[in-house]
């Protein structure tokens, strides 16, 4: 039936059709720890077979970038300012010494795997031509109610 409609009384009082209690489901951590390895994976195995030879990937700086995306979900949740680039250059400095570090982080709301990597792919990160060229990757997904799930994908070149 209408809402609103001509013939009925416009002072007559409807009655409401949203629920009268919200029911949100919790956080699901396993799964936002299950889609983090299957999206690292999958990026992993596809900027392999994007490039179509062996691709190495440095851990440790890896792991700094980890760090570096719990910090940019922080900002982002609490609305203050992201950090300057020098500033989150000097967490990873002493892992990339005479090394050129070229990357980006990209934030996504959960969808779809797929989805995230076709994004990444448009970024061409994997087209690096140089011979050593290493990539690093950090994956992070941070679930919140009702199965939302940020994720974060820091994906570099180092040379």
């Amino acid at each position: 039936m209408p809402f609103f409609h001509p013939r009925r009384n416009p002072y007559m009082q409807l009655n409401s059709i949203q629920e009268s209690y919200l029911n949100y489901s919790d956080p699901n951590i396993q799964f936002a720890l299950k889609i983090e390895l299957d999206i690292k994976e999958r990026i992993k195995a596809e900027i392999r077979s994007w490039r179509n030879k062996p691709s190495k990937f440095n851990t440790d700086l890896s792991d700094r970038l980890g760090m570096i995306l719990v910090d940019l979900e922080d900002r982002k949740c609490n609305g203050l300012q992201f950090e300057s680039s020098a500033n989150y250059l000097r967490t990873i400095s002493d892992v990339c010494i005479e090394k050129q570090v070229f990357g980006f982080p990209l934030h996504f709301s959960f969808t779809s795997i797929d989805e995230i990597i076709d994004r990444i792919h448009l970024t061409a990160v994997h087209d690096a031509k140089h011979p050593q060229v290493e990539f690093a990757l950090a994956v992070k997904v941070f679930p919140y109610v009702s199965s939302l799930n940020s994720v974060w994908v820091f994906l570099c070149t180092v040379i």
